[in-house]
Formats: structure tokens, sequence, C-alpha cells
């Protein structure tokens, strides 16, 4: 139902989230991501398929900076399946969350409460 494209961008805003959440952050904060074609979309501001996403992710920025001042927050490839602490955990939260073992709703970020549409990209 969707692409490897909504997947990654729904794990950069989740982790934005998660950043906006804390207390206290330093100067600067990472979201890591082991694909690129999230942070490549981030910085797209055309409309394509799952731009939509694109803009949610802009927004949680926007919310991280709002809460954050000051903070400099990157999307941070790093490479899948090298021993990066947390990265093969992520990995296996993302495939248990695909397969619809996920988070209580009322945890996720308001904009990622009610189901994503289906990919148009993967209904063809």
């Amino acid at each position: 139902e969707h692409t490897i494209y909504e997947a990654e961008t729904v794990g950069a805003i989740l982790g934005t989230e998660l950043v906006r959440r804390e207390r206290r952050v330093g100067r600067v904060a990472s979201v890591a991501l082991d694909g690129k074609s999230a942070i490549e979309g981030s910085l797209v501001r055309e409309s394509r398929p799952s731009h939509y996403l694109t803009d949610l992710l802009h927004d949680r920025v926007a919310a991280v900076k709002r809460r954050h001042c000051g903070l400099e927050l990157t999307l941070r490839w790093v490479p899948g399946h090298q021993d990066i602490a947390g990265n093969e955990q992520a990995d296996c939260e993302a495939k248990l969350a695909a397969a619809g073992d996920s988070s209580s709703v009322r945890l996720l970020p308001a904009v990622l409460r009610r189901p994503l549409p289906v990919s148009s990209t993967k209904a063809k």
C-alpha cells in the first residue's frame, strides 16, 4: 500500500516529533535515516506523489524549531546494517508497524493518527 519513500518520510516525521517532545536539547540534533529518499525528498518543494508527507515533515521541523529556538536540526543518512546503535531496532519497529503492530494511536503525532492514503504509485 505504501512506498519506501513514504515509510522513510513517516520515520523522519516521528523522529522530529521525538526531538520536539524533549524538554532539553543541545544546540544540534539529528534524525538518522538509513534510506536517502526522505532526505532527498525533503529538499524538493514542487508537488509530486506523496508530497503531502514532505509537507508534514516540513511542518514538524518548523514545530521543533519553534519549541527549541536556535536548534540546528539535521536529517542525516546512516548506512543500514552497519551496527549503528538503534538502527536495527528502528528497522524492526518499522516492520512491526508495517504489519499493523504499531504504537498506540494516542502516542502518535496528531498528523499521523489516521491511516495514510494508499500510495498512487503502489496502486498502479
